[in-house]
């Protein structure tokens, strides 16, 4: 989970990297991005065909999209990052550098260059293009993205709030089909607001146990409740300091000096920055024990815009941003803790979006801008019930392009145990547990 500094010279073919007899062309076909249509199927929610739109969305209205390129030579990409992960094999530890990815797995400038024109020509704009070219972000009214993607967008009555949705599977050219996998922006019924202003929401929530509580379980006993099964039964632990967790994992005992997280990175990825994070996370430190960051050891790296927020008066704060700075503090606190050495570099997706959270994992993979990815958010299910499939081909090219690089990546399992009651099976939540089916 650490990156060695393993190198490799810019391969031509992604044969050359597995140690393979046969030979894999370097280039992929460039697209001409003169259409015939191509149709994304599945790019438009299933429930649009049963249901009327209570009104076109106004065609001045604008948008920021995502539009995601395909990875190249998948089936090989997958294979390495397994090798390269599996001690005994030739590969292990060899872990690629964000150069020799790019020059073997990442679309190419060719067709980024062919997705552009073709975007243009429909009068959208590129905004962005992440630097292993797997999302162009894209700006434009209701109008252009209609016509670049062949179908007509609405706003719809959905579980109580007004979405936004495609009416048909999107359109695009066919010269294009083996390069886009989908278009995040267009359907908002997973969580729809509008954009909010920064520091709109209240600062974090504080946590504090009530008393009384255990310093370790079973210390104090709830006499005065009634029993459960004939027996009284302990009250919760208050919380467990830094010191104490750092010893449960045998970080503190002697000979153990060194593994304080110090030369490691560890990034950390939620919704939205809370406004007091510094200063909340310092103080926590000192109270238990450690101490405050040092200069340089804690970043905070937020996004130009915050979108799906606060102020949303027509369907409610769906993210909850307070919510999300809570999350973030607790993250934050805990690695400082357990790891005092590390950097800490936390990445603010500027929503609760999928797209905003894929695109902030990229843009930490794709510059290697870490050595551990740390999240603690998802939703229940091998997958998000609202996650299309072309979002699960950009979290799964995501995660592969960790692994070939030697980033550890980590996600909660969830809060409710076995999910149990909220689903009626045994599972851990998304995306602790993704499944992608193959392309």
């Amino acid at each position: 989970m650490r990156h060695p500094s393993a190198r490799f010279a810019a391969a031509g073919t992604t044969a050359a990297l597995l140690g393979l007899s046969v030979l894999v062309p370097s280039a992929t076909a460039v697209p001409s991005a003169k259409a015939r249509p191509f149709i994304l199927r599945g790019s438009a929610p299933s429930w649009t065909a049963q249901t009327a739109p209570v009104a076109d969305t106004a065609n001045s209205t604008k948008l920021a999209l995502t539009v995601m390129l395909r990875m190249r030579n998948q089936a090989d990409a997958e294979a390495l990052a397994k090798a390269v992960s599996t001690p005994g094999t030739a590969q292990y530890g060899k872990y690629l550098s964000t150069t020799t990815f790019d020059a073997t797995f990442a679309p190419t400038d060719a067709q980024v260059a062919a997705v552009r024109a073709w975007l243009s020509a429909a009068g959208l704009t590129v905004t962005n293009v992440a630097s292993n070219h797997r999302l162009v972000s894209v700006s434009g009214t209701v109008a252009a993205a209609e016509k670049a993607f062949g179908t007509k967008i609405a706003n719809y009555q959905r579980n109580g709030k007004i979405v936004r949705a495609p009416e048909s599977d999107l359109v695009i050219p066919t010269d294009l089909a083996s390069v886009v996998t989908g278009v995040g922006g267009l359907d908002t019924e997973p969580r729809l607001n509008k954009p909010a202003k920064l520091g709109v929401a209240p600062p974090p929530d504080a946590f504090l146990n009530a008393t009384p509580c255990s310093t370790y379980w079973a210390q104090q006993i709830a006499t005065t409740t009634p029993k459960v099964d004939h027996k009284s039964q302990p009250y919760a632990p208050c919380g467990y300091v830094p010191e104490q967790l750092r010893g449960a994992y045998g970080l503190s005992r002697p000979g153990t000096v060194g593994l304080d997280g110090k030369g490691t990175t560890v990034a950390i990825v939620d919704a939205y920055a809370a406004p007091t994070i510094r200063s909340d996370a310092n103080t926590y430190a000192v109270r238990h024990g450690g101490k405050p960051f040092a200069p340089g050891q804690f970043t905070q790296s937020t996004p130009d815009s915050y979108q799906y927020g606060y102020e949303d008066t027509v369907n409610g704060d769906l993210c909850g941003e307070n919510g999300w700075y809570g999350e973030e503090t607790l993250d934050v606190e805990a690695v400082h803790g357990v790891a005092p050495g590390a950097n800490i570099l936390y990445k603010a997706a500027a929503s609760c979006d999928d797209t905003a959270l894929i695109a902030a994992l990229n843009d930490i993979v794709a510059n290697h801008r870490a050595d551990i990815i740390t999240n603690s958010w998802g939703d229940t299910g091998d997958i998000n019930p609202v996650t299309s499939s072309d979002l699960l081909q950009a979290y799964n090219e995501t995660f592969i392009q960790a692994a070939l690089q030697g980033i550890g990546v980590f996600f909660s399992s969830g809060d409710y145990g076995d999910e149990v009651a909220h689903t009626g099976t045994r599972q851990v939540d998304f995306p602790a547990r993704a499944r992608v089916a193959a392309s």
